[in-house]
């Protein structure tokens, strides 16, 4: 692929405010919206990274209110609630660092399917735009649901909050998790799960890495993000794991991972290739989702204030 060529533009990160960008090349198009078929698709634009803090995203992005309207027409079917490797990991957490009895937020919770694995020992609220999702979630064991985090009481706070493929769908991922840092009690946890945009395989094949293909996804931070996030907001990293999104035997990752490549250095050859063969999965579900643990979970909480020195 061709070498990153710094950007000639006005644009600024939307998450550190530096001027110092690179474009790392056209994004794929998909007319896919979170599972949603469009005829007039969201422009497929390029992606740019933030030299300062690692930040890489999709510019131009859509209006926030655009991208709002669109997931309230996502089908409930869109994103399976079965138990995911992230799933897993968050459960693992919440169980070994939250107290049986304390509250929960999911943001992003669809229906429930997360919190249905915790109803039974803490108290349960989620966040979800979606209106036939939202209503799945609160016959689930989910105590409220609010469409959006502004609707949520001000007063009100959690012990832990989790956020599970949540962040790469905004413009601002560090003002989402500092919004959500003001929402947990004192001593609260906020965990989260997303894309890692430092992976080989995110490296290796760049704008055409599988997750940047769907339109929905405009943010994409990384390990060298997060740390730099965390100290510009005074918080501490309790843990950080790194996952596959999609558990694959070994051949199955093999197959998959040669195509991924194949289709980041020769995108024409390889789509070509596959439409001559008359298939079509390639084109709208691209392939590399589990070839590589390129996705973290990470838990974050306030840093304790240094103690100052009385002389």
């Amino acid at each position: 692929m061709n070498p990153s060529q710094r950007l000639d533009t006005q644009e600024l990160c939307p998450d550190c405010g530096g001027q110092r960008l690179h474009d790392l090349g056209a994004l794929p198009g998909n007319a896919w919206f979170a599972g949603v078929h469009h005829r007039t698709p969201q422009p497929p634009g390029r992606l740019l990274a933030c030299v300062d803090c690692g930040l890489r995203f999709r510019w131009p992005r859509a209006d926030g209110s655009v991208y709002l309207a669109l997931y309230t027409e996502v089908a409930v079917s869109t994103w399976a609630d079965e138990l995911r490797p992230d799933f897993e990991l968050v459960v693992e957490q919440v169980r070994r660092r939250v107290p049986a009895g304390a509250s929960l937020l999911d943001l992003g919770c669809h229906t429930g399917g997360l919190l249905s694995l915790l109803q039974q020992e803490y108290a349960c609220f989620g966040v979800e735009p979606n209106p036939s999702a939202r209503a799945i979630a609160l016959t689930r064991g989910v105590r409220q649901a609010w469409e959006v985090l502004e609707a949520v009481p001000a007063e009100q706070r959690f012990d832990a909050i989790l956020c599970c493929d949540v962040i790469e769908h905004v413009p601002s991922p560090a003002r989402l998790l500092a919004q959500l840092m003001d929402r947990l009690s004192p001593g609260g946890l906020l965990i989260f799960s997303t894309g890692d945009a430092d992976s080989w395989l995110a490296r290796a094949c760049g704008p055409r890495w599988w997750y940047c293909f769907y339109s929905e996804h405009i943010s994409f931070v990384s390990s060298h993000w997060l740390q730099g996030m965390t100290a510009r907001q005074g918080l501490a990293l309790l843990d950080l794991r790194r996952f596959r999104h999609a558990p694959v035997g070994a051949g199955l990752r093999m197959k998959r991972g040669a195509m991924a490549l194949g289709y980041a250095v020769a995108p024409g050859l390889v789509g070509g290739a596959l439409a001559a063969v008359g298939s079509r999965a390639f084109v709208e579900w691209p392939v590399g989702d589990g070839v590589a643990k390129d996705h973290l979970c990470a838990v974050l909480t306030r840093a304790q204030p240094v103690a100052r020195i009385q002389e």
